[in-house]
């Protein structure tokens, strides 16, 4: 072989070896890149789950939050239709109870009557008998027996009304007791259930319910976008790892490449 044609072959080798140390330097780049792309993502994919946990626990605990406040909400329900009924039950007997203790108290003043007239009647008998002694002690003895029973009927009608008006006493502080009851527990459903308008503005201020149910819809979309970042970071990542792999592979298959270009340039 002349001089010639081999300066030729080592000049092609040559150019072959800086080639491939350009395409290495150029892969070296692109390898680092996809180094600290795929670092930056494992950094913003590390990030991203622990939001995400945050974020679901927050979701958990709202809607705990929020499933308790249904289950509170029921359950004055429940006792404000108790305490309706329960009202609407004392008020009736109020009612009754006032009814019997003014029958029993026009009763009351007739036996008053009767037992005067009766008492009157005996008296007046008596004293008939004491200047005509024709009238009969029979009718003596019925006179009076009438004037006592009349009082004794008096007796025991003003015992029955003191009854009737010691039976009142705890009946009216029970009927103000339940009415009490039904405007705290009216009070304390519509703090859960309505929405208080400012007039200033004619603003509206949020119930409970609707307050904690907005805090569920906020934690609950924070979690889906959340969500949605984790995934996207995940297949970015992967996608990321593939490319770095690549890259890799790219890269060792070059630096092989120039090793094989320098031993062939050492045997020419």
């Amino acid at each position: 072989m002349n001089t010639k044609k081999i300066f030729g072959v080592v000049e092609v080798k040559k150019e072959n070896i800086k080639t491939l140390e350009s395409e290495i330097l150029a892969a070296q780049n692109t390898l680092g890149k996809q180094q600290a792309i795929v670092g930056a993502l494992k950094t913003k994919s590390v990030r991203i789950e622990k939001d995400l946990a945050i974020s679901e626990t927050n979701k958990n605990n709202a809607l705990t939050t929020k499933n308790l406040l249904n289950t509170v909400m029921l359950q004055v329900e429940e006792l404000l239709a108790n305490s309706k009924e329960v009202a609407v039950q004392t008020e009736d007997a109020t009612s009754k109870i006032n009814e019997v203790s003014q029958t029993i108290t026009m009763v009351t003043r007739k036996l008053i009557y009767a037992a005067e007239l009766s008492t009157k009647l005996s008296n007046l008998v008596i004293r008939k008998k004491a200047v005509d002694p024709l009238i009969s002690d029979e009718l003596i003895s019925l006179v009076t027996t009438a004037s006592v029973d009349a009082n004794n009927a008096v007796s025991l009608t003003l015992t029955a009304l003191n009854s009737i008006f010691t039976a009142q006493t705890p009946t009216i502080n029970s009927d103000a007791i339940v009415v009490l009851e039904n405007k705290q527990v009216t009070q304390l459903y519509e703090s859960l259930t309505a929405s208080h308008i400012h007039k200033i503005g004619d603003t509206s201020e949020k119930n409970i319910k609707q307050c904690i149910d907005q805090v569920y819809e906020n934690t609950l979309d924070q979690y889906t976008s959340t969500l949605a970042a984790s995934t996207d970071i995940t297949k970015q990542l992967h996608h990321a790892k593939a490319d770095l792999a690549t890259a890799k592979t790219n890269l060792e298959s070059l630096e092989a490449a120039l090793a094989a270009a320098n031993a062939a340039m050492l045997a020419s």
